[in-house]
């Protein structure tokens, strides 16, 4: 499912860079704090086996929840619905459905997106579908089944402690300096990064991604404006100087304190 800062494109790619030749069998499982619209669990899940899934946002874990029971989402909606799902409470999956899927830019009831229509695509010249509430629902059958095994639980990063089996952390959190998520409180990043240095220091591997990390680490994979960079040493910086205004997306490893 889209999701505000999402990665489905870049999934496949993070998760390989991160993982390498981790394989969670024998190893400790993995947790997801952040994660969103599940595109690097399903990847985890399927490069280390079963791990852990949490959020802070209530409502989109309900959904994820509710589909495990049985819940399947619908296909078509109207703007009615989508303001309606407004007032449900967390625990209707549809709330979260609607508030993410069917809004505008995936952003938390941003706008109603529902209603699907075919645009004029002027740059390539061809008419093209716009159907957000069925690609969400379609995106949802088709991932939530991918993290069979997983738990799935909300939870609250800062505050929550690890599984006790937990040896790798992927962290998607907001970034510092953009549009910070409707839905959940106002995000403390000083304390996130504390908090990710405390994981480390309990022996875990912590993996971050972020345009900065102002704590001990290495790069281990970065993308500049969907162009993709590897590997420290390789030219990445010199090569994203040459885009004006590049912010340089990157997966950060904390490193413990020296």
């Amino acid at each position: 499912m889209h999701y505000q800062g999402g990665k489905f494109r870049q999934a496949k790619a993070m998760v390989a860079a991160m993982c390498g030749d981790w394989r969670g069998r024998g190893r400790g499982r993995w947790w997801d704090p952040f994660c969103g619209g599940l595109s690097v669990a399903v990847q985890l899940a399927a490069t280390c086996g079963p791990g852990v899934v949490s959020d802070a946002n209530r409502a989109l874990i309900s959904m994820y929840q509710a589909m495990r029971d049985g819940w399947t989402p619908p296909l078509t909606g109207t703007v009615e619905e989508w303001h309606a799902a407004k007032v449900l409470p967390d625990e209707d999956p549809r709330k979260a459905f609607f508030g993410i899927g069917a809004s505008y830019g995936a952003k938390w009831f941003g706008g109603p997106a529902v209603v699907a229509r075919r645009e004029w695509n002027r740059k390539q010249r061809y008419w093209c579908s716009y159907d957000p509430l069925g690609a969400a629902a379609r995106s949802l059958v088709r991932d939530v089944p991918a993290l069979a095994g997983c738990e799935i639980r909300c939870a609250d990063f800062l505050t929550s402690d690890a599984p006790a089996d937990v040896r790798l952390i992927y962290c998607d959190p907001p970034y510092a300096g953009t549009t910070s998520y409707a839905g959940v409180p106002r995000f403390d990043h000083l304390a996130f990064w504390a908090r990710c240095r405390e994981h480390v220091a309990h022996g875990r591997r912590v993996v971050v991604s972020e345009y900065s990390c102002p704590v001990p680490h290495k790069v281990i994979w970065s993308r500049a404006r969907g162009c993709m960079l590897s590997g420290v040493g390789s030219g990445l910086d010199a090569r994203a100087d040459k885009r004006e205004g590049a912010r340089i997306e990157s997966l950060y490893e904390v490193l413990a304190c020296s």
